[in-house]
């Protein structure tokens, strides 16, 4: 248990250090700053995601009761709010990377428009995620283990049935406009400005579709099929596995994208030799992130 809990913690980390990192390029590179505008929004609201899971978990194999029951609730909502922040961000991810591959990109996703597609995607996430308030958790004691129920059960449909939604709505935009994207650089790839990095955001956009695609399967067999052994398996540790998920954000963007990696790494050596008394307060820190690569 411990061990597990040990290994969220540096998810959480590890997720933050790339979107440091992520800031970092976004600041300082205009060319690249829609994309990166995105993912640092989306990857705030993932880190936020995961210690709510992070606390779910806790809560249901550690304290379980409704003792701390106000904080449950707070994080119950925030999970249903934060994961369809991720997924309408990333959609609007893939459709920036097929923009990015017309020369009138910086018009469609100028600063103004991505914070204005970002509050949007917000005020969208929280509308839907109105159900999730009224809905009410009880706790039973059942031969010396602690369970709960969500009721009405009308409502726990409604929020599941608007997530679902959504997602379907998700894996009908973010696969058209990346095969779309990756057309354009095939067919075009002399005439398009930024075709390289295309090609690794692409990867991480395809990533992150499937890792998804694996969920919105959950969500349609739980409706349909709920005493499945898998089905009830994965219900039974759906934090943990939701956990997994959302973090994976932090860990593809690293794997697919190398200026990404290169920042990361100088980050960390950047921070091992501050810890060991090897930096002096004199050098520049901004240094740690120029990291190269074309956008």
């Amino acid at each position: 248990m411990i061990p597990g809990y040990a290994m969220q913690v540096m998810c959480i980390a590890f997720y933050s250090c790339v979107v440091i990192v992520v800031h970092r390029i976004k600041s300082t590179d205009c060319q690249a700053a829609p994309f990166y505008t995105l993912f640092f929004y989306v990857g705030l609201v993932d880190i936020g995601h995961a210690c709510a899971l992070f606390w779910m978990c806790f809560e249901h194999e550690v304290i379980r009761g409704e003792v701390l029951y106000p904080i449950t609730f707070i994080c119950s909502l925030a999970t249903c709010f934060c994961y369809l922040v991720n997924i309408i961000g990333n959609g609007l991810m893939a459709i920036n990377r097929y923009s990015a591959t017309y020369l009138g990109h910086h018009q469609h996703f100028s600063k103004n428009r991505t914070t204005a597609y970002l509050t949007a995607t917000f005020i969208l996430a929280a509308i839907s995620s109105i159900p999730a308030i009224f809905r009410e958790r009880t706790y039973l004691l059942i031969d010396g283990e602690w369970t709960f129920t969500l009721t009405p059960i009308w409502l726990i449909h409604l929020q599941r049935y608007i997530i679902i939604g959504w997602m379907i709505v998700y894996f009908i935009v973010a696969p058209v406009f990346s095969i779309m994207a990756w057309l354009r650089i095939k067919n075009f790839i002399h005439s398009v400005r930024y075709h390289k990095s295309d090609h690794t955001i692409i990867y991480f956009n395809v990533a992150h579709i499937i890792c998804h695609f694996l969920i919105l399967c959950f969500e349609i067999f739980e409706v349909y099929k709920p005493d499945n052994t898998l089905i009830s398996f994965v219900h039974e540790h759906f934090y943990v596995f939701l956990f997994g998920a959302i973090v994976f954000n932090g860990f593809s963007i690293v794997f697919t994208t190398k200026r990404v990696r290169q920042g990361l790494t100088k980050l960390v050596c950047r921070v091992t030799e501050f810890g060991r008394g090897k930096v002096s307060s004199s050098n520049p820190t901004t240094q740690i992130f120029q990291v190269s690569g074309r956008f």
